[in-house]
């Protein structure tokens, strides 16, 4: 099946995992005047993304043509862009201007009780108010992504230098920078929860994009530096506070996307013992998220082999499934920098990713089969799996996996409002 144009998450969202391991040392970065070295990338493959610049420059595919064209025009409006500051909005009682809040998308004040309370999947539109800071942070990672793999595909330097800019504000200067730390990202009342610790999610890619930018001119060597040391700071606040740790031994998605993003921070920084103790970490879960051949009950509900057993309890089953498969995709792209396979992990009975996927793929080509709840349609949410059926298609070179990949590649669309254009690797 020919290459297709689509429009999906971030501009990033296009490359699964690296095929091929790299070294345990990291990229330096180091901006202008430091030769360029190979960076060291886990949730894209360097070599497809330099022969699609490649394909580019020949100017001999349409569809890449035509899906930079795209992505260059969702990019061009941000370099007028004011940057998002942490510092922007209310602060949490005891806080600091500098300091994340956020009341959690899921938590709302019951007038009638007069408490705070939980209701999974329903948003509450106050959490996405400019008095919290969640939309300020998504948006500037979104802004960096984009802007970054703009900055890659063109050699246009102003596009690395809005994601400098940005960086820079939110993560680096002295008097707007964000702390490093999600202390109070489900914070209401006098109650402050780990689940919040779900909004770093997103640093996973977005360090792949930090990889990328320094090999511009203007990411310099002390913007790479201070951004280390940031993630040096918030890697340590996830390892060591109570609510780091709490979420550390999540069963669900949560805990994937905690070694996650431990994980990341440790090849940003180098640090490669603290690599393999998440390495480790991710095997365990691994086998501990995944359902067994024969299935488990969880909350009432039935589990089949190979589900994410934490997951189909929730409202929005379809959406988390995915989510969590996705958390755990990523640590087995960080385990690849340093030679270790997580998508061949398996338990003496078999289950392992490769069974999660067995159990996920046909309902990504019939989602009106999924017979647990959903509150988002499944036929929308199903392509946010793409990028992991891809991975899993060349992973395990399964004929199955490579039709659902190439299916939903061709059937997705720029419908929804969070999408934006971006372009596709090889095919699997």
């Amino acid at each position: 099946m020919k290459k297709s144009l689509f429009l999906i998450l971030f501009a990033s969202l296009f490359i699964a995992c690296s095929d091929d391991p790299a070294t345990e040392n990291g990229n330096p970065g180091g901006g202008s005047g430091t030769p360029a070295q190979v960076p060291v990338l886990t949730t894209f493959n360097y070599q497809e993304l330099v022969s699609i610049r490649q394909k580019l420059k020949a100017g001999t595919d349409a569809n890449i043509n035509s899906a930079y064209t795209k992505l260059i025009q969702n990019t061009t409006p941000i370099l007028a862009a004011i940057p998002e500051k942490v510092t922007d909005g209310d602060n949490y009682p005891g806080g600091t201007s500098h300091d994340f809040w956020a009341i959690g998308n899921y938590s709302w004040y019951n007038q009638t009780t007069g408490r705070w309370e939980r209701r999974d999947g329903e948003i509450n539109p106050d959490a996405q108010s400019d008095k919290y800071d969640t939309n300020r942070l998504n948006t500037t990672v979104s802004r960096v992504n984009m802007l970054a793999f703009a900055w890659f595909y063109s050699e246009d330097e102003k596009y690395a230098e809005k994601a400098t800019e940005l960086i820079r504000v939110w993560f680096l200067n002295e008097d707007t920078k964000m702390n490093p730390h999600f202390e109070y990202s489900c914070a209401y009342g006098d109650i402050r929860e780990e689940v919040g610790i779900i909004y770093g999610a997103q640093f996973v890619k977005m360090l792949d994009s930090i990889q990328l930018l320094t090999l511009s001119k203007v990411w310099t060597k002390e913007d790479n530096d201070k951004l280390k040391a940031w993630f040096a700071a918030y890697i340590d606040w996830l390892l060591t506070s109570e609510l780091g740790q709490a979420e550390g031994i999540m069963t669900n998605n949560h805990g994937g996307w905690y070694t996650a993003q431990v994980a990341a921070g440790a090849i940003y920084n180098g640090n490669t013992e603290l690599l393999r103790q998440m390495v480790a970490k991710g095997k365990q879960q691994v086998i501990d998220q995944v359902t067994g051949p024969e299935g488990t009950t969880y909350n009432g509900i039935s589990c089949p082999k190979g589900s994410l057993w934490r997951e189909l309890y929730r409202t929005q089953s379809f959406n988390y499934s995915i989510y969590g498969l996705r958390a755990l995709c990523a640590v087995a792209g960080c385990a690849e920098v340093i030679g270790e396979d997580l998508w061949n992990v398996q338990a003496p009975d078999g289950r392992g990713l490769k069974s999660a996927f067995e159990f996920l793929y046909p309902f990504l080509l019939y989602p009106e089969n999924w017979r647990w709840e959903v509150q988002t349609a499944a036929s929308t949410t199903r392509f946010d799996a793409i990028a992991i059926i891809r991975q899993a298609a060349k992973k395990y070179n399964k004929s199955d996996f490579r039709v659902t990949a190439n299916t939903l590649s061709a059937a997705a669309t720029g419908s929804t409002a969070y999408r934006v254009a971006w372009l596709e690797g090889t095919n699997p």
